[in-house]
Order: structure tokens, then C-alpha cells, then sequence
């Protein structure tokens, strides 16, 4: 059973797909509208009909898809006047003419199977033909019945029409009681025709009030407008009445100039009065008296002013100086002079190692040594510590150079002075803090080599063996 159709350029579908339903579908369309060209798509893809009818006209091709309910998907395609086929994503080429391959033909499942029933075509019917084997002459049917000879299917097919007739009757027996159950509810709402009526006359009656009442509230309004009229003309006959008895007003001259000249003299006035009080406040008030030449006086001032802001400068920096704790006592820089010649050596040491492993690198390969890790990471504390050394003695050579202090003026070096004293402190703390820390790891540097020599006595490359004092001293050689 077919599920869905597509035509993609089939005739006069450009791209046209169909979802069908179980049971019967039906087509339904004005005339030139593509339903025969459906059924035409169908035998082209069950006949693997030739030509180029079918192909759209403006195109090189075409295809017809369906889909089974059994979920196989089927093909056909017409590309530049080559069929082909697929089926579930396998490509069949070179189909030729004729009929399609057996893989489609078992899919589809649209042939007889009968080689007597090939010659009609019991799946199609052609538009413009009359219905199956009407328009054949006799022998055609007879020959169809002789072939088919499936009596048993013959008498399936009647049996089964006689229960679709059974079955039909009961339903129109039960679509009978059903229309005489609804025929007796029906009768009770008769009378509902009489109350539509009704319903429709009271409605047009309910209309027509309300319009009247819309009249009436008109005619009120009307009305209260009218009565407020009629008092605003009472008013206005009795104001008439009153003014009747009064004689006309006299003609009034032209005032332009005269209010012009009001004016100018109102301005007059003002000046005259501002030019009053400025003569009653300038009456008071007594000449000034002669000017002294004030260039010294601004030296002085400047002077004074200069003097001013020293006091201030030196009272904050005695202020300053008495909250300063007093200097702490320097130590001597003799011992770290001591230790330089054994940072040297390990200096030495630390060289010679290392030029030892770049000649072991160029070597050749050697014979499996024993672990090394513990070695080279006393190397590596060897390394870190000669990079403390030597910062040490450039902050040794730094101190060396120092000199003393020199006498500082009360006010003006005070600040600049105690600033130095505390950054050079800072740096006596960081170097005592470094040389501690340094004398702490060359301990542990060397009970490093001396737990590595008691585990490993003999060395790895000459073969001699190795003692603390030989690779803590001055020289350190292979074999001495």
C-alpha cells in the first residue's frame, strides 16, 4: 500500500507531494489540473515507461518518489532522456527500456505474476477508457476469467460483498432508530418556532423603547436648554430697561500727545529724584586723601610672607623629626666579607659541574647509571644559590662604596636625610634576611651531597670515588 507520492517536474507538476489515507482516495480537481498525470507517474514508475512526455517542459528532468507502508522508499528518475532507479538508497542505472528491475517490481508488488494476466492491466485505468474490459470484445474477458481461474478468490470476494451488504443494512437499521430517537427530541422544540417569533417581536418592541427613550432624554436636554435661554433673556430685557433712561456719553477727544507729555514728565521726575540722592550721598562723604607710593611696602609684604612659610616648612619637619624613632645601630659588613671566599668556591664548584655535564652531554651514550634525580636537584640548589651569592656581592660591593652621612642643615636636607636612612635600612634588612636564608640552604646543600655520597660513593662517569671535602673544596676532578 502506497503512503506518499511526490512529482518533482512530472508533466504539469512542478513539485507536488500527496499524504494517502487506508482504504480509498480520491482526487478531486477542474479539468488540466495534473489528476491524470498522478495516475500517469504511477504506470511510469511501474512500467519504466520511454519517451520524454513526462518531463516538464523546460527542464532535462524529472522523478517520481512513493513511499510504502512497509517503509521501503522508491524512485524513478529521467535525467536528459536515461532512466534509473532507487530503492532505499541503492541506485539502479541503466534500466533501459521495458520493465524495471525484479529488486522494484518485488518492492511495488503492482505485477500479476501470471504470465496469461501480463497482457491486462488490472492496476491502472486510462483517462478517456471505459471502465475494465467493457470496451473489450469477448474473447478478451473470457480469456482474463479462463486465465485467472481463482474461484476460491471469486467466492471470497462475494462472500464478502454479501457481509458489506449485511453489515450496511444493520447500520441503516441503526442510523433508522437513531433518526426516530432524534425525531422525538426534535418534537418537543416545535414549539420553538412560535417562541422565535415571539422573541423577535419583543426584541423589535425593546428597539423601539429604546429609541424613545434616546427621544425623550433629547427633548429634556432641548428643554433645560430652552429654559436657561429664556432667563438669560429676562436678564438682558431688564439690563435694556435700565440703560434706557441714560443719556448718550459725551465724544471723547484724541489723548496721544497728552499721554506722551504724562510720560516724558514721569520720566523727568525720576531722574530728577535719583539725581537728588546721589547729591545728598556724595554731600557726606569727604575727599580722599593723598596716595603713598606702596612699592616698599609690597617688598616687605613679600618678604614677610617668604619668612612665613619657612617657619611653617621647618616647625612640620622639627614636628616630623621628634615622631622618627632613633637610628638603630648599623652592624659590621666584615663577616659577609668572610663568607665571600667560600661563595667563591662554591662558585667554582658550581662551574666546574656544569662545564662537566655540557662535555658528559657531547659524549657518547653511557651505560645505564643508577638514579640522578636527588643529584640534580641538589644542582639546581646549587644554581639558586650562586645567584644569591652574586646578588650578595653586588650589595657588598654597593655598601663598600657607601659613605658617611654628611652633616644635614636643621631645616631644609632634615626630611631628605631621614627619607635615605630609611630606604638604606629596608636594604640592611632585606640583605640580612637574604644572607640568612642563603647560609640556611647551603646547609641543606650540602647535607644533600653528603646523604647522596653516602648512597651513591662511586661516580657514575670516571668510576673513582667521590668524597665531601673533594666536592666542597677548592678543585673537584674526576678520579682525584
Amino acid at each position: 500500500m502506497l503512503r506518499r507520492i511526490r512529482l518533482r517536474n512530472f508533466m504539469s507538476h512542478v513539485d507536488t507531494e500527496l499524504e494517502l489515507a487506508d482504504g480509498v482516495n480520491v482526487i478531486v480537481g477542474p479539468n488540466n489540473c495534473g489528476k491524470s498525470a498522478i495516475v500517469s507517474a504511477l504506470s511510469v514508475l511501474a512500467t519504466n515507461a520511454s519517451g520524454d512526455y513526462m518531463v516538464r517542459h523546460g527542464c532535462d528532468s524529472c522523478s517520481v518518489t512513493v513511499t510504502t507502508a512497509e517503509g521501503d522508499e522508491i524512485i524513478w528518475r529521467r535525467v536528459k532522456g536515461t532512466p534509473s532507479y532507487v530503492l532505499n538508497g541503492q541506485e539502479f542505472y541503466r534500466v533501459g527500456r521495458g520493465e524495471p528491475p525484479e529488486e522494484i517490481c518485488q518492492a511495488l508488488r503492482l505485477r500479476a505474476g501470471d504470465p496469461d494476466l501480463d497482457a491486462f492491466d488490472v492496476h491502472f485505468g486510462h483517462q478517456k477508457q471505459p471502465i475494465f474490459l467493457l470496451n473489450e470484445p469477448g474473447s478478451k474477458p473470457a480469456q482474463f476469467f479462463a486465465s485467472s481461474s481463482d474461484a476460491g478468490r471469486l467466492l471470497e470476494m462475494q462472500k464478502l460483498h454479501k457481509d458489506n451488504v449485511i453489515a450496511s443494512r444493520r447500520q441503516r437499521d441503526s442510523l433508522l432508530e437513531e433518526q426516530e430517537a432524534v425525531k422525538t427530541k426534535t418534537a418537543v422544540l416545535e414549539q420553538a418556532a412560535a417562541l422565535a417569533e415571539e422573541m423577535a417581536q419583543l426584541e423589535l418592541t425593546h428597539g423601539e423603547l429604546e429609541q424613545l427613550a434616546n427621544q425623550i432624554e433629547v427633548l429634556e436636554q432641548g428643554t433645560r436648554r430652552l429654559q436657561g435661554l429664556q432667563k438669560q433673556h429676562d436678564v438682558n430685557a431688564r439690563i435694556v430697561q435700565a440703560l434706557a433712561g441714560l443719556a448718550q456719553p459725551p465724544v471723547l477727544e484724541d489723548t496721544t500727545g497728552l499721554e506722551k507729555d504724562a510720560a516724558h514728565l514721569r520720566a523727568i521726575q525720576l531722574q530728577m529724584k535719583q539725581a537728588s540722592e546721589h547729591t545728598q550721598v556724595l554731600a557726606a562723604i569727604e575727599a580722599p586723601p593723598q596716595l603713598e607710593d606702596t612699592a616698599l611696602l609690597e617688598s616687605q609684604i613679600r618678604r614677610l610672607s617668604s619668612l612665613a612659610n619657612r617657619v611653617e616648612c621647618s616647625r612640620s619637619l622639627v614636628h616630623t623629626a621628634q615622631t622618627l624613632r632613633e637610628l638603630p645601630v648599623m652592624h659590621d659588613v666584615a663577616s659577609l666579607a668572610h663568607q665571600l671566599p667560600r661563595l667563591m668556591e662554591l662558585h667554582r664548584l658550581v662551574s666546574r659541574e656544569t662545564a662537566a655535564m655540557e662535555a658528559s652531554d657531547r659524549l657518547k651514550p653511557v651505560p645505564a647509571l643508577p638514579d640522578t634525580s636527588e643529584l640534580s636537584e641538589d644542582i639546581r640548589h646549587l644554581r639558586i644559590t650562586l645567584r644569591t651569592v652574586t646578588a650578595l656581592k653586588r650589595q657588598a660591593q654597593i655598601l663598600a662604596q657607601l659613605q658617611l652621612l654628611p652633616e644635614l642643615e636643621p631645616e631644609d636636607q632634615l626630611a631628605e636625610a631621614i627619607c635615605e636612612l630609611r630606604s638604606k635600612q629596608a636594604s640592611y634588612d632585606g640583605l640580612a634576611k637574604k644572607q640568612l636564608k642563603t647560609r640556611a640552604e647551603l646547609v641543606q646543600v650540602e647535607a644533600a651531597i653528603e646523604a647522596y655520597l653516602r648512597k651513591n660513593p662511586i661516580c657514575p662517569t670516571c668510576g673513582s670515588k667521590m668524597r665531601v671535602e673533594v666536592l666542597l673544596g677548592e678543585r673537584c676532578r674526576h678520579g682525584a
